[in-house]
């Protein structure tokens, strides 16, 4: 199946627009007696927020930036704490951010991003909120649903010599970027429209 079959549908989503709805007690134990000002400036009084893609692409501070992604990325927490470490290395993380707005060599880069618990499911949403460039394409997301949807190979576009997994999606990033760029072409779509469609349709269409 080409994915072109639903450039109609994929054209008109709401990309900017897609919000995820957190609710303040997943994240009180990951916080502690410490909750940042930018989290507690977040939710004020409210037990729940909604966060959209466009207010962390309109959010100027690179630390709130960060808080409200990994948010909105994981909204019932982090498996296996990694927040913890993250917001530990936040400030570090965000100086990385700040001159990382084009990546020429990603194999370079990436072996020089050792920071704890930031994983390229965490990564990508950062570099993608952060408008990086990795060799001239848009920084899109590459997270678990994702690989999973390209592993079932439904879309022939996504046909690898060798199945993309968790373990080695960093390795096939610039690939997948240069495979996104490609289809939004050629079907007049955006490629973070296409990584929408692919995380909330592409696992439950035959």
């Amino acid at each position: 199946m080409d994915i072109s079959e639903f450039a109609n549908l994929i054209r008109n989503l709401p990309v900017k627009r897609h919000s995820v709805t957190i609710k303040k007690k997943n994240w009180v134990n990951a916080f502690g007696l410490s909750t940042p000002k930018e989290v507690r400036e977040l939710f004020g009084e409210a037990s729940e927020i909604e966060i959209s893609r466009n207010d962390i692409f309109n959010t100027e501070s690179i630390k709130k930036k960060i808080y409200m992604t990994i948010l909105w990325g994981y909204p019932k927490g982090m498996r296996n704490n990694y927040h913890e470490s993250i917001f530990k290395q936040i400030n570090e993380i965000g100086e990385l951010l700040e001159r990382t707005r084009e990546i020429n060599d990603w194999a370079t880069h990436t072996a020089n991003v050792n920071y704890a618990g930031l994983r390229l499911s965490t990564y990508s949403k950062l570099l993608y909120f952060n408008h990086s460039q990795i060799n001239n394409n848009n920084a899109i997301i590459l997270d678990s649903t994702i690989i999973n949807c390209i592993n079932k190979k439904v879309f022939t576009n996504f046909n690898n010599p060798r199945q993309i997994t968790y373990s080695n999606a960093s390795e096939y990033y610039p690939d997948y970027l240069i495979t996104l760029k490609g289809i939004a072409q050629q079907n007049n779509v955006a490629e973070d429209q296409i990584e929408l469609f692919l995380f909330l349709l592409g696992n439950k269409i035959k």
